[in-house]
């Protein structure tokens, strides 16, 4: 389910003015062409139902009302999060200050997160066993999750502090978080933790250094990602002994932008935003 505190702020209609055609050329457009941007239900208005209809087509649940193009409110090519908060912000306004990172821990059986700021939405991805039960915090815009087989993907709006409850076992394979500003740094504190520090220099060029912390040993990997998702670099992958670790990651090779530092171990993921100047 999901709260609006300003229940005056639901909905933006807009009224799109056409230059004048002659019939055929009238038929030789297709209804997405004239589309409102973000309207993912296709009811001419931009609110809370197409945010809605947006979540459960990301984690799953359903499938657009709309084409592509108009449900991609930031017109980047995708369909994922950022759209949401693009969304959001549309609708209900600015919140306060964006935050830079969010920090998750688990406590009580109760998934908390701890951020700096205003976080816009949080995507989650879970693997389980097969007797999986979840129940997502009431206390946020939009909650919806997706089970399939033993992977779960939960998508919550406007998050204020507890994400979910479970008393099952259960891994993080990915946290991703953003806000107007765009994705942000995540880190998933829990025993068995593995954490990065803050790089430096960051922005850089070409070069930046940070420690990662490994509290167990085990397996690790340290990939670098661009804002698409997309793998740029392997900085380090194979077995690590518990410990503190000076690394190093040369962008000289990459263009200019920001990038997604990501360990990953077999409990838990850490990831930091990186900027890249030339």
């Amino acid at each position: 389910g999901f709260e609006i505190d300003d229940t005056s702020i639901v909905s933006i209609t807009i009224e799109e003015n056409h230059d004048d055609h002659d019939d055929d050329d009238h038929d030789d457009h297709d209804h997405d062409e004239d589309c409102v941007s973000g309207d993912a239900n296709m009811d001419g208005s931009i609110d809370v139902s197409d945010i809605v209809l947006l979540v459960g087509f990301i984690v799953g649940n359903n499938a657009l009302d709309s084409s592509h193009d108009c449900a991609d409110f930031i017109h980047d090519g995708n369909i994922d999060i950022l759209d949401i908060v693009a969304l959001v912000a549309v609708i209900l306004g600015e919140r306060g200050e964006v935050a830079t990172s969010a920090e998750f821990t688990e406590r009580d059986n109760v998934l908390v997160m701890n951020a700096n700021g205003i976080v816009g939405a949080v995507q989650i991805t879970l693997s389980h066993g097969n007797d999986f039960e979840i129940e997502l915090t009431n206390n946020s815009l939009v909650a919806e999750y997706h089970t399939d087989k033993n992977t779960t993907t939960l998508i919550v709006v406007n998050p204020v502090d507890d994400i979910f409850t479970t008393n099952n076992d259960y891994v993080i394979e990915e946290i991703i978080a953003a806000t107007t500003d765009g994705y942000i740094a995540t880190s998933w504190v829990k025993p068995g933790a593995i954490e990065l520090s803050n790089a430096y220099p960051n922005p850089f060029n070409p070069s930046t250094s940070f420690d990662l912390n490994v509290s167990s040993a085990g397996f690790v990997s340290l990939n670098v990602y661009n804002l698409n998702g997309q793998l740029v670099d392997v900085i380090f992958e194979g077995n690590m002994d518990a410990g503190i670790y000076n690394m190093t990651w040369n962008g000289a090779e990459l263009s200019s932008g920001m990038y997604i530092l990501q360990a990953v171990s077999a409990e838990q993921v850490s990831t930091q935003k990186l900027t890249l100047l030339k």
